[in-house]
Formats: structure tokens, sequence, C-alpha cells
């Protein structure tokens, strides 16, 4: 979804049709690696170590998603430091609201087996931000 759904979506702009690709990978790159640290360090932080597993790669996925749809205001109009630094802030708060939605406000729905449930968690979170 993040390199192929969001990368070609902005293929129809004749004048930033090129760059809207590699500036997508270059921030689908840099974002998922980036969301797992800081969702380690915001909300899975225990006893110094970050377990690494498919549920946080979805979470990371959801965070880049997250900037990709943002990244699409600003096309044209940024360069690519500019992008990366949009993009690290964005995570950041992404987390936090994360934080918010599912500990605070206790939007989390128990977690199962079924994928979809996890799924939906996070598409309230997502939506909430």
């Amino acid at each position: 979804m993040v390199f192929v759904g969001l990368g070609f979506l902005a293929t129809f702009l004749k004048r930033y049709s090129y760059s809207g690709i590699t500036f997508n990978l270059l921030l689908g790159a840099i974002v998922i690696q980036w969301a797992v640290l800081t969702n380690g360090w915001i909300l899975n932080f225990k006893d110094g170590i970050i377990k690494l597993n498919l549920m946080l790669l979805v979470k990371a996925e959801f965070a880049a998603a997250t900037v990709l749809v943002s990244f699409g205001a600003v096309l044209g109009k940024l360069n690519p430091l500019q992008l990366v630094v949009m993009a690290i802030i964005e995570v950041l708060v992404y987390q936090v609201n994360e934080l918010i939605c599912l500990q605070l406000f206790q939007m989390m729905i128990k977690m199962s087996n079924a994928f979809k449930l996890a799924n939906l968690e996070k598409q309230g979170c997502v939506h909430a931000y």
C-alpha cells in the first residue's frame, strides 16, 4: 500500500510524476524505520528492548501512510530535506496520538488471533489523526 498505491497516485501530475514516485520511496523507507523505533520507545518499551514482530511492522506501515497522505498535499512545494523533517515530526505526533487513542481513551479492541480486529484498531487511530 505504501510503496505502490500511494507512490503511483501522484503520477497523473505531468510535472511532478517522477519526483512524486522518488520522494514516496524515500519517505516510505525512512518513515517505516523511524516508526518502528518511535513505536518501540513510546508504546512498547520494556526492559530496554524493542520487540520486533509483524504487528509492529503493520503499525509502521500505517504511520507511513499518514505521512504519505500529507506528502500528497505538499508535492512540488518542499525539497527532500524538508519532506524528511516533516515526516520525522509527523511520525512522532502520530505515535503520541496513538498513545492517547489506545491507552487514555481505551479505544483498543481486545487483541485476538484474527488480523481483522487488530486492523480495525489501527483504522480508528489513523482516522482520528
